[in-house]
């Protein structure tokens, strides 16, 4: 499905539009449905790549009047994860600004699951609140636990 309105990122970061509150709750909005469809379905589709740069805009926002639909794209990464699969599928996959940290820190422990997708939702919600991305400021190794 084209979608003419671009990225999420760009729209935040390389458009002179301002997101009014609204617009930001609706496009929250509709990730979360396409991402509670995925994790609906049997098989759960897992993501694992979940960010602005990977939610497109169904249209151009012009103004802070237009009400955006947002849809999940980019499933270059995302795997099928059944209920009795071990999921331990490549740790350390995604983007690692929204990954979550059991991910970004390989635990063996750990295993990829929709909680991790949550997480990068979580960090999505961060950024676009913040209008910045998260651990702007940071590299990988500065995360690692001492």
């Amino acid at each position: 499905e084209f979608c003419a309105g671009g990225s999420l990122f760009d729209v935040l970061y390389n458009s002179s539009v301002k997101l009014e509150d609204r617009q930001a709750v609706k496009i929250l909005s509709d990730v979360a449905a396409g991402m509670n469809f995925l994790h609906s379905q049997r098989p759960v589709i897992l993501h694992r790549d979940l960010k602005s740069s990977n939610i497109l805009l169904m249209k151009p926002v012009r103004c802070g009047t237009q009400v955006p639909v947002a849809k999940v794209a980019d499933f270059g990464l995302a795997r099928l994860c059944g209920e009795s699969d071990d999921a331990s599928m490549t740790i350390g996959v995604g983007t690692w600004r929204w990954m979550a940290p059991e991910v970004f820190q390989g635990s063996d422990s750990h295993t990829y699951d929709k909680q991790a997708d949550v997480y990068s939702y979580g960090m999505t919600m961060y950024e676009l609140g913040a209008l910045k991305v998260p651990f702007a400021d940071k590299y990988p190794e500065d995360l690692n636990d001492p």
